[in-house]
């Protein structure tokens, strides 16, 4: 974790922040992770809405899917779209 502070204090970026989320969730678990993640407010950006979805996925499977259907709103290719449709369906 401390590696991934470092980097985001040296060169912020997006990918690292979510990159840093999934971490502290492999570590911490999903309620940790959930916290730092929602104060990122990463509004355009779809991979933000893929992992908010992955992180409520086993706390709360209505919330899972606002995020995933955002994240498709968000998706640009078809492909990424397949994929999130996936995540939705699998929450049914």
């Amino acid at each position: 974790m401390r590696l991934y502070d470092q980097l985001l204090l040296i060169n912020y970026s997006p990918s690292v922040a979510l990159n840093r989320i999934f971490a502290l969730h492999k570590v911490n678990g999903p309620q940790a992770a959930l916290i730092e993640a929602e104060k990122l407010k990463l509004e355009n950006n779809h991979f933000y809405f893929m992992l908010l979805g992955e992180l409520y996925k086993n706390i709360d499977n209505n919330k899972a899917k606002l995020n995933f259907q955002m994240a498709y709103a968000l998706a640009k290719t078809q492909s990424e779209k397949q994929g999130i449709q996936e995540k939705i369906d699998g929450l049914n």
